[in-house]
């Protein structure tokens, strides 16, 4: 998809010393970001100069590959080049004709991988430098969990961002683990694959969009866009290419500091567009459960799943793990978002990431009278507990065992405020939420038949 603003995602300095109160100690991180700019998916406006081959990706030259050999194991060093075929019968064209150094279609750019680098970078320089909650360097990568959907960018991202939390002279050898899995288990984005009736659900947000952005689509944005066309006007879904294609080209394309047609880059143009393309993909969020449940729900569960492990480990005085870190998409983090109530419905630009906090309140008064608004009782805390347990079939933590731990998602640099914690925070703090309210919001959310439930609806 597409990333809907022209430059990369700025990392502020990180404030010295703590950025939340001091009674709060930070016990558990993860990091859930977009992978970096990279070639559009499909070649698409050739007549408005942008190339149909990008030179952008010099890893190329630069490949490796594990060969079995008879008795041990042996690395192979190659360089991969790009051909096309030289007429419609697909015949392959004379060698010399191959380019170095093109970009397969949605491959990372030499452009993202710096940047996913940055990314890695910044949270170094957060979390070590001025945190402290980091090692400064790594004997081993036990308490690191690191795992990336199957497309080779998120894979790639995810390996720059922790190269750059820990570069070669701070890990000493190191060899991490990064989990991946089968697409029909692959939940770090809304799984299209794996869920007719996320389809479904997308198809009808998209004609919803469509009637509402299409009679403003044909003003300004038909105006800039239909040369390009062929005279076609600019709609959300019946125009071809269709409105979300035209932004995926041309927002990789700034992403990757391309020369661009003045037209592709009107202002009004791309702000009318990209509202029109978020509320095609997302708008579904705001209205649909069974949206948030089958685009996010398994994975926030995920998210507060490991939350909880932390808790149980400090209870029992086991050790913990610190840090998460996942290679995801756009439209990961705006699902997460969007389920959340706490989305701004801007698409989230290359490298854009999730930062979710654990605290636990370390005060000698700490006690779940921090939560503002009314208290329950403890009937009606252990009957809510109960219900919930037997709705998801697993064993929680009591609501007791969470009244001292706090979650903080900052997404960008912004600390964000979830729907659900709004009037709740920690002493008045809306963006330090409640761990048991959390856990309330995403358990509200859990797909319990996952498969069943994504069962096409016949119509």
């Amino acid at each position: 998809m597409s990333q809907m603003s022209a430059t990369s995602v700025h990392y502020p300095d990180p404030v010295a010393g703590l950025d939340f109160p001091k009674q709060l100690e930070l016990k558990y991180l993860q990091v859930v970001f977009r992978h970096g700019e990279r070639a559009p998916v499909k070649a698409r406006l050739e007549s408005a100069g942008i190339p149909k081959d990008w030179k952008l990706c010099n890893n190329a030259r630069r490949f490796f590959a594990q060969i079995k050999g008879a008795k041990e194991w042996s690395v192979l060093g190659f360089e991969r080049k790009t051909e096309n075929p030289v007429d419609s019968s697909l015949a392959a064209p004379p060698k010399e004709e191959a380019e170095s150094g093109v970009c397969i279609n949605g491959e990372l750019t030499d452009i993202g991988r710096i940047t996913t680098r940055n990314l890695g970078e910044y949270l170094r320089e957060r979390y070590i430098n001025k945190l402290g909650f980091l090692p400064d360097s790594i004997q081993n990568a036990n308490g690191i969990y690191m795992r990336a959907t199957p497309m080779t960018r998120a894979l790639e991202s995810l390996e720059h961002v922790f190269t750059g939390l820990y570069p070669d002279e701070k890990r000493h050898g190191v060899v991490p683990t990064i989990y991946t899995r089968n697409w029909s288990h692959e939940n770090l984005l809304p799984n299209e694959n794996n869920c007719p009736r996320l389809v479904q659900l997308y198809e009808e947000f998209a004609e919803r969009a469509a009637k509402i952005y299409d009679p403003l689509l044909a003003g300004r944005a038909s105006e800039m866009m239909s040369q390009f066309m062929n005279g076609q006007p600019v709609r959300v879904v019946s125009s071809h290419p269709r409105l979300s294609g035209l932004l995926d080209t041309i927002n990789a394309a700034i992403g990757n500091r391309l020369e661009l047609h003045p037209n592709l880059v009107d202002e009004q143009w791309l702000r009318e567009s990209g509202q029109a393309v978020s509320e095609e993909w997302f708008g579904g969020y705001k209205v649909s459960k069974l949206m948030r449940q089958l685009g996010a729900g398994s994975l926030l569960n995920d998210l507060f799943m490991r939350m909880e492990t932390q808790v149980k480990a400090d209870k029992s005085g086991s050790p913990s793990d610190r840090l998460a870190l996942y290679g995801a998409h756009d439209v990961t983090l705006a699902a997460i978002l969007a389920s959340l109530d706490a989305f701004d419905y801007q698409w989230p630009p290359f490298t854009s990431h999730l930062e979710l906090e654990l605290f636990k309140d370390t005060s000698d008064n700490a006690t779940p009278k921090a939560i503002a608004g009314k208290p329950e009782t403890s009937f009606e805390s252990s009957q809510k507990q109960d219900t919930l347990s037997k709705e998801n079939g697993v064993s929680n933590l009591p609501s007791d065992e969470l009244s001292n731990w706090y979650v903080r998602i900052t997404y960008n640099s912004n600390h964000v405020v979830m729907g659900a914690c709004r009037g709740q925070g920690y002493r008045g703090n809306e963006t330090i939420c409640p761990l048991s309210i959390f856990k309330d919001a995403v358990r509200a959310l859990k797909p319990e038949d996952y498969h069943s439930m994504c069962k096409p609806v016949k119509k």
